[in-house]
């Protein structure tokens, strides 16, 4: 991802990760995190703190109050599940693989594969697609068994198995306000 923010640890609610994310607009989430946090350790780890959160109050739903950019997982250590999610418009990349008994994940394809231990197979089919009708599957990549998390959506990962959603869809009629400072 872009930025590594670091990782808290939670003994209430299972034990969570946050491994990377980059979030804005987190003065106007709906979760109030205790400013004595943002006091001792600071406003990167106090995103990451408000994030995890959301996430422990709210699950899955934690997305539909995020506004911005960004792009995060969350590994529950205790339960193997793993959440990720992907900005609205997809402005930040978010590709992923599981191969080698590991989730793989980065902002840059080139990260993903460089960190595969034997060279990925090429998805003919995406690059001839690509080159004949200009068009590109917003989840596909030029590899076999990686993927790209398409914009407005999640990826839930629990007992083996891998699904992902739509959070969001553009509605020209409802207005999103933001608070000005």
């Amino acid at each position: 991802m872009s930025s590594i923010f670091g990782i808290i640890d939670r003994s209430s609610g299972g034990k969570c990760n946050i491994s990377t994310g980059e979030v804005y607009t987190r003065d106007q989430w709906t979760v109030v995190s205790d400013a004595s946090f943002y006091k001792q350790y600071g406003d990167k780890e106090m995103v990451i703190k408000t994030l995890l959160d959301l996430w422990l109050k709210q699950g899955m739903d934690c997305v539909k109050v995020l506004y911005g950019d960004f792009a995060f997982v969350i590994h529950n250590s205790e339960t193997g599940e793993i959440f990720c999610a992907r900005d609205h418009f997809g402005v930040r990349p978010f590709f992923y693989t599981f191969a080698e008994n590991r989730f793989i994940f980065g902002s840059l394809l080139n990260c993903v594969v460089s960190a595969l231990k034997s060279k990925p197979t090429i998805r003919h089919e995406y690059l001839l697609q690509s080159l004949v009708t200009a068009k590109e599957e917003k989840h596909l990549t030029p590899f076999e068994n990686i993927y790209r998390l398409k914009p407005g959506h999640y990826l839930h990962y629990r007992n083996n198995k891998t699904e992902t959603h739509s959070y969001w869809q553009l509605d020209a009629e409802k207005r999103i306000i933001l608070k000005n400072e």
